[in-house]
């Protein structure tokens, strides 16, 4: 699977979650908005499983208000975001922006350990990143994490698709 971002869980603060976002793709450098943040939460694999009879089976209380295919529905979670994400702070942005994309330096620099769970620690000098909290109103949304967590993850903002690059960012991306 090809990411878009790779995920580590700074910290959980009741309703509050913290994430640390590596910059997986040149195309993808928006992470400040509901839209984002929801997919973001229901992006890791342990949030729906397969039973023996390969029924899908919430793993956690986000998944049982929110099906996979409403996670798949992009106009679901468009008119639905501002129901489980109160709010969105870029808290910061490392290496913002950049003049080009280094392949070289950016896109392998992850190793994954005996249990499968991605390594970023290469990453952790000079990769382009950004630090977002967001704020849940349930916060039972949050208990499929821990601090620690790393993932890798598909998760996109529609502003994306809406900029023609990256190099707006930093100005616009900014929360209060």
């Amino acid at each position: 699977m090809s990411a878009n971002y790779h995920a580590r869980v700074r910290s959980i603060e009741e309703n509050i979650i913290t994430f640390e976002l590596f910059l997986a793709d040149d195309s993808f450098a928006s992470f400040a908005d509901l839209e984002f943040a929801l997919r973001l939460l229901c992006s890791p694999d342990n949030m729906y499983k397969y039973d023996d009879a390969y029924n899908q089976v919430a793993n956690c209380p986000l998944a049982e208000e929110i099906s996979l295919d409403n996670y798949l529905d992009e106009n679901w979670i468009d008119n639905n975001s501002y129901r489980f994400i109160a709010d969105v702070k870029l808290v910061s942005l490392t290496n913002f922006p950049f003049d080009d994309w280094d392949y070289d330096r950016w896109s392998n620099d992850i190793t994954i350990d005996h249990n499968d769970t991605p390594d970023f620690t290469g990453m952790e000098q000079d990769h382009p990143r950004g630090v977002v909290s967001i704020k849940v109103f349930n916060p039972e949304h949050l208990q499929h994490f821990t601090p620690g967590t790393t993932f890798s993850t598909v998760a996109y903002s529609v502003l994306n698709m809406e900029q023609t690059h990256y190099d707006s960012i930093g100005v616009w991306i900014y929360a209060d």
